[in-house]
């Protein structure tokens, strides 16, 4: 999705519809998931968490995946790496919080969680975003 063709952008979900109709039709779209992965580009905010939200440019494509992954019962899959959000938050303590190393942990203020490495905030601020669509998957 966060690729500059946006003619590769626009055929993403048909090729999608079109795996599940295939599997579907040799019996197998029970069996076999159809999915994508996605990179944290795909958001537009991600700290705290719990103000998580997708990038507005990918608005309508990203409704029609995750209601292609709900209607499937397919996972929403995202790389989220930590070494970009280390890199442009180079303090010590971000290093311990990426590397699931000993630190004070980063408190989200809104809802109170407080999280203790990156990996479960960036799952956290995609489940969120989520929700803001009404999909939960």
């Amino acid at each position: 999705m966060t690729s500059n063709d946006q003619n590769l952008v626009n055929k993403l979900l048909p090729a999608m519809q079109n795996v599940q109709n295939a599997l579907n039709d040799a019996s197998l779209g029970g069996k076999i998931k159809v999915s994508t992965v996605h990179s944290m580009g795909v958001l537009k905010q991600s700290e705290p968490p719990s103000s998580g939200s997708f990038d507005p440019s990918y608005g309508d494509l990203m409704k029609g995946l995750l209601e292609f992954n709900s209607a499937n019962g397919s996972p929403f899959a995202i790389n989220p790496y930590p070494y970009y959000a280390y890199r442009s938050d180079t303090r010590p303590e971000t290093l311990a919080f990426c590397l699931f190393q000993p630190n004070a942990g980063r408190m989200d203020g809104n809802i109170k969680i407080k999280y203790m490495n990156m990996f479960d905030a960036q799952v956290r601020v995609n489940q969120i975003a989520r929700r803001k669509f009404c999909i939960n998957r």
